[in-house]
């Protein structure tokens, strides 16, 4: 990894040398210097060494943001995996049916702060990209906006789980009722599968949608 930096900066050099090098032949030229030569010279190379700062500025921008955003999608999607393909199960086997309920209101308690923290991580950087970036949406890829459809109807999903029948799991915990928490447990099953799929299909586009 040290070794790719030191070859990116070395590369970056080189780049920075060559306009500044370039500006300064054009300049030089017979009628490619307005006025003083080496004030035309000094003002040319300015221009191409504060374009190439911006840009390398600009780049580790964009890298942060794709990574913050990528991470904050694996987070949420992952976490519904793990809950839908592996504690769901498990939790069924191994754990009383009265017990249930409990134990799935403080599972999603913990985990759900995380899909909070994860959306607004996805709406800003993904919406900072869009403009910052893209020019807006009318220069993002057809894959952008099926991305921001469907990131934008798991978010509503969630907000529901959230707002509904998680937080009549809740007081089904409080109230020690397990027959509500069990049917308030499998009204969120339901609407997890549903936004695991619509995850799933989101980070598949995501990943290779501008390549098809």
């Amino acid at each position: 990894a040290s070794g790719r930096c030191s070859t990116d900066s070395q590369l970056d050099r080189s780049v920075a040398r060559c306009q500044l090098l370039t500006a300064a032949v054009v300049a030089s030229r017979p009628g490619g210097f307005i006025g003083n030569p080496v004030r035309r010279v000094g003002f040319v190379a300015s221009e191409a060494y504060a374009r190439h700062t911006h840009f390398l500025s600009g780049s580790r921008f964009m890298g942060l943001a794709i990574a913050l955003h990528v991470l904050s999608a694996v987070i949420w999607v992952g976490g519904m995996f793990f809950a839908y393909m592996a504690m769901r199960p498990a939790v069924v086997e191994v754990i009383d049916a009265s017990q249930r309920g409990a134990l799935w209101c403080h599972t999603l308690s913990r985990f759900f702060r995380w899909v909070w923290v994860s959306i607004i991580l996805l709406l800003v950087t993904g919406y900072w990209m869009v403009f910052s970036v893209f020019g807006g949406m009318a220069g993002a890829g057809w894959h952008v906006h099926v991305m921001q459809a469907l990131g934008i109807v798991m978010m509503l999903l969630f907000c529901h789980v959230y707002f509904a029948p998680f937080r009549r799991l809740k007081q089904a915990v409080a109230n020690q009722d397990p027959q509500e928490g069990g049917r308030r447990v499998g009204q969120i099953r339901k609407l997890v599968g549903i936004n695991l799929i619509l995850g799933l299909i989101t980070v598949v586009i995501g990943a290779g949608g501008r390549y098809l």
